[in-house]
């Protein structure tokens, strides 16, 4: 992960008493977030409680299959290739199940697929804001703010199912922006406006510094 912040008094050309009215005191705040692809790890979610404890077996890998595949008809390009992996038997899943269960009915073993084996999507974003400062008296002063969340207007994407038992498995279904701030919006959660990956918005503010 990468992160930077940069503050910048912008100049103003001393050309005459308005142009200086009008362009001096402003400043620019600038952050960029740049991160690369989270590990995700595959999991049979077909049990996911194991004798009273909730511990998914991780499925294994069928030789020769890719564990990714691309196309425009997938969320971002990319999604996890449901072919590569295969899970619990009983499972409903084809290929068939290769994880025999035991006496209980329970999964034997982990699968062979290793945690954290694949990655989801990457996540870019440039928030901007420009403000300027009109002095009041000393210790007062009235600070004007226009700002803008992710300028470039990235699409980023939240990390791709990673359930092999659900029939999306694989593909990302929704904004990271969405994903972060989760369902309790209105509850304590923040807006996804207002997190790494939401859509490009701009709002203005008065502050008040004393």
């Amino acid at each position: 992960m990468f992160s930077a912040g940069l503050t910048y008094d912008i100049p103003a050309p001393k050309l005459n008493a308005f142009t200086n009215a009008i362009l001096h005191g402003w400043s620019t705040d600038n952050f960029v977030i740049v991160r690369s692809a989270l590990p995700i790890t595959v999991y049979d979610g077909s049990f996911f409680n194991v004798q009273g404890a909730y511990s998914s077996p991780r499925p294994d890998v069928v030789p020769g299959q890719s564990f990714y595949i691309y196309g425009p008809q997938y969320p971002g390009g990319k999604a996890f290739n449901p072919n590569a992996f295969t899970g619990v038997v009983g499972d409903g899943r084809t290929p068939a199940g290769t994880i025999p269960l035991d006496a209980n009915g329970n999964p034997s073993r982990q699968g062979n697929v290793g945690r954290n084996a694949l990655r989801g999507f990457g996540a870019t974003q440039w928030d901007c804001a420009i403000h300027r400062d009109f002095p009041i008296r000393e210790s007062l002063k009235l600070q004007f703010r226009a700002e803008m969340f992710n300028v470039s207007k990235s699409s980023e994407l939240c990390a791709s199912i990673a359930d092999l038992s659900q029939a999306n498995f694989g593909v990302s279904n929704q904004m990271l922006g969405k994903y972060i701030a989760g369902s309790n919006i209105g509850t304590g959660g923040f807006s996804p406006l207002y997190q790494v990956g939401g859509p490009r918005s701009i709002q203005f503010a008065l502050r008040l510094v004393f």
